[in-house]
């Protein structure tokens, strides 16, 4: 009877000891669970309305930018007699020595998504005036462009070069 009594200890013991390490296990791949289903509710979703919600603003805010600028107030006074006529800057060069806007009418830039009438104003400040120039931009072009205007890597974002090379495509 004593040599059962050991036997069924020491079952005991094993029994609690693989129970053990057992529930070690689980609780370590429950853990992992949870941290990725934590990392993947962490994970910035993409919001619909929110981004339709920001289009709006920043349509709203470029119509806003627009308007000031057509205000009387902020036209030029008619230069007087006295004073000669102030010329227009002329447009930038191209960019990385890309031939200039082929003549004939300009590009609607405004259809690519993310560009309004007041960055298109711009763009064609700059000289881009066709879907083509955009297509054909270098990394040092839209650097170059993105300092200029203040964008902060939106034309990455909004993927202006593949958008213009599919409307070039369309026409």
């Amino acid at each position: 009877m004593q040599n059962f009594a050991l036997i069924a200890t020491a079952l005991l013991v094993v029994a609690f000891f693989l129970g053990c390490i057992v529930g070690c296990i689980l609780r370590g791949l429950l853990r992992r669970e949870e941290v990725q289903v934590e990392a993947s509710e962490a994970a910035p979703k993409p919001d619909l309305k929110a981004r339709a919600a920001t289009a709006v603003q920043v349509d709203a805010e470029e119509a806003e930018a627009r308007s000031a600028e057509d205000s009387p107030e902020t036209l030029a006074p008619a230069p007087t007699a006295a004073e000669p006529p102030m010329r227009e800057p002329e447009p930038a060069s191209g960019f990385s020595d890309r031939p200039q806007a082929s003549i004939g009418e300009p590009d609607d830039l405004k259809r690519i998504k993310g560009v309004g009438p007041v960055i298109e104003k711009k763009l064609k400040a700059m000289g881009v005036e066709r879907f083509e120039q955009i297509a054909n931009w270098t990394r040092a072009d839209v650097e170059k462009i993105d300092t200029e205007l203040k964008f902060r890597g939106r034309i990455d974002r909004e993927d202006w070069i593949a958008q213009a090379k599919a409307l070039a495509e369309d026409r």
